[in-house]
């Protein structure tokens, strides 16, 4: 039995291969030229007692105020798509979310809007959260991508974040900090 292989043989499956899988990676070339858009959102909260923070991509920062009557929750935004506009579009869509339950504990998150198809094995939108508030009696934080900074509050702390520092300045309290990067 004799077996013939010519260059031409071997070249053409790699080729064929190759041309298939162009259009999967320009579609990952897509991802990687993403524009951004950046905005800002907020939101005030009466009689709030305790926190629970639960971010996304971005920073946290808690600030004492004894100033403030209320709890100012800020979010600066940043999205990203193909175009200018569609990132905008984005920024324009995601929500602040502030829930305050009978027992004064406020929910905080921020809700992007579904990615394009084409978008979906990551996103580089962000949020960087900073919430003020006079006194707060128990702090829960988790964030994926950022740091997480808590001024001088009371009350048990649960702070974690996936990559990120974690500071408290003059915290009150039992504290349970953990970053993994």
């Amino acid at each position: 039995m004799n077996i013939r292989v010519s260059p031409a043989s071997i070249f053409r499956p790699v080729r064929n291969l190759l041309l298939c899988a162009l259009p999967i990676l320009g579609l990952a070339g897509c991802a990687i030229n993403q524009v951004s858009s950046k905005g800002e959102i907020s939101q005030t909260v009466a009689d709030a007692k305790s926190v629970v923070v639960a971010g996304e991509n971005g920073s946290v920062e808690l600030i004492r105020d004894p100033a403030a009557t209320t709890m100012q929750i800020s979010a600066a935004i940043r999205c990203s798509a193909e175009t200018e506009e569609k990132a905008a579009a984005r920024v324009k869509a995601t929500k602040l979310i502030a829930e305050r339950d009978a027992n004064g504990k406020v929910r905080v998150a921020v809700e992007f809007p579904p990615l394009e198809p084409m978008y979906m094995a990551g996103s580089n939108d962000s949020a960087s959260i900073v919430i003020r508030a006079a006194n707060l009696d128990g702090i829960e934080v988790s964030t994926s991508n950022g740091g997480i900074t808590v001024g001088a509050f009371a009350g048990p702390a649960k702070l974690e974040t996936s990559n990120g520092s974690i500071k408290l300045t003059d915290y009150t309290g039992p504290i349970d900090a953990r970053s993994s990067n």
